[in-house]
Order: structure tokens, then C-alpha cells, then sequence
């Protein structure tokens, strides 16, 4: 009914009829389904590259030095930022496997490390080889009672157990002898240790040729 003085029809937009919810429109509802794609989209992207790359300038903490989009590095672990140039320099220099970054300041050292596929990115092939070795000879000093190759710049080792005397090398195929740590090809242990003996002149040394002649 309309108004009661007036006699005149009820506007159609007051009452019940202008507080009906209106109908969500469609973009409103496709565009957070459409941001969340692209966010996933764009972490996928980001989680195939081995490195991330810088997308804004920024002064390196080491050389500081302005860094171009793309010629930095943002640390996963940490996040913290370097051109790519220092952070190789401090992966070929570390004396230790375990690379950390390199963020220092007066109130905090970053204890985070270096993923290994960001070392390897980083650095020339032949680094990277370095590098693996370090690894290689950290895990041969941590194990006890193992042997190394006698080869000169061998890196093959193994674990020793007692009932073994003989490491045939699977790197460089010589046979070590792991009772006189040495290897002697076509010698058994008693003939190799009289060549040995053979130029020494000190007393201690003849006690022990006799002693072996005495064998």
C-alpha cells in the first residue's frame, strides 16, 4: 500500500525490495582465483631456477658496488643479497665444504649456507669440482680408520676392516697395500721394506734391516 495521507503508490527502491542482496558480480569472484594462479605460476617459475635473481637495484654488501636487476642473487635460505660475482668469490675461497653467506654486520653474522645448486651455478665447473672434494675429504677426516690411495692426487679411500690387508683402488685401479701403507706392484711386504731400507744409513734403521732379515 502506498502512503496513507497522500494516497500515493510506495516507491519500488524503499522496503523489503531495496534490501534484497544484489548478485555478486562475476569478476569479483574470478579475480582472487585468478591472483592465486598466478602467485603459484610464478613460484614454480622461481623454484626451477637454480639461482634467484635480483629484480630491483641494490649496493652488494661486499664490494659495494650498485647491482643491475639480474646480476645479483637473492639466498633462499636467508634472503639475503650479493652480486653474483662476490658470491662466487666466496665459495672458491671458503676452506670449509659448507659454504655460509657471507652477511656480516656490526650485531649479526648470518649462519645460514649456500644450497648446492647455487654453488654450482655460481661457479665454473672446475671450482665446483674443488669444491666436492672438500666435501669428499671433510667425510674421509670424520670416518675413522680409513685409508687413502697412495696414487699421487688420488682421491679414492675406503673404510678399513681388520681382516683386510689389500685396497685395489676404484678410481685409479693401483693396488695399495694397506699393511705397509704404501703400494709396491710385484713385491711382496718383506721385499718392499728391504727397498726400502736399502739407501738408509742410520743406526735405527740397520736394527731394522736385521730384524727383517731375521723374518
Amino acid at each position: 500500500p502506498g502512503c496513507l495521507a497522500c494516497t500515493t503508490e510506495r516507491p519500488a527502491d524503499l522496503g523489503a525490495a531495496a534490501a534484497a542482496p544484489e548478485e555478486p558480480a562475476a569478476e569479483t569472484t574470478e579475480k582472487p582465483k585468478e591472483e592465486k594462479k598466478n602467485n603459484l605460476d610464478a613460484y614454480k617459475q622461481l623454484e626451477n631456477l637454480d639461482i634467484i635473481p635480483n629484480a630491483e637495484n641494490f649496493e652488494c654488501t661486499i664490494c659495494y658496488l650498485d647491482t643491475e636487476p639480474g646480476d645479483g642473487v637473492v639466498l633462499r635460505e636467508c634472503l639475503h643479497t650479493f652480486c653474483k660475482i662476490c658470491l662466487a668469490a666466496s665459495i672458491e675461497h671458503s676452506d670449509a665444504p659448507k659454504v655460509k653467506c657471507p652477511f656480516k654486520d656490526d650485531n649479526y653474522s648470518c649462519d645460514m649456507e649456500l644450497l648446492e645448486r647455487e654453488i654450482k651455478a655460481l661457479v665454473t665447473p672446475a671450482v665446483f669440482e674443488k669444491h666436492q672434494k672438500k666435501s669428499v675429504k671433510e667425510a674421509e677426516a670424520n670416518i675413522q680408520n680409513t685409508f687413502h690411495c697412495k696414487t699421487p692426487d688420488c682421491a679414492g679411500w675406503t673404510v678399513v676392516e681388520d681382516d683386510v690387508n689389500i685396497f685395489k683402488c676404484p678410481l685409479c685401479k693401483r693396488t695399495n697395500c694397506i699393511t705397509c701403507q704404501a703400494i709396491h706392484d710385484g713385491m711382496d711386504c718383506k721385499q718392499y721394506q728391504q727397498y726400502m731400507l736399502v739407501d738408509s744409513q742410520d743406526e735405527n734403521s740397520k736394527k731394522t734391516k736385521e730384524w727383517m732379515d731375521d723374518l
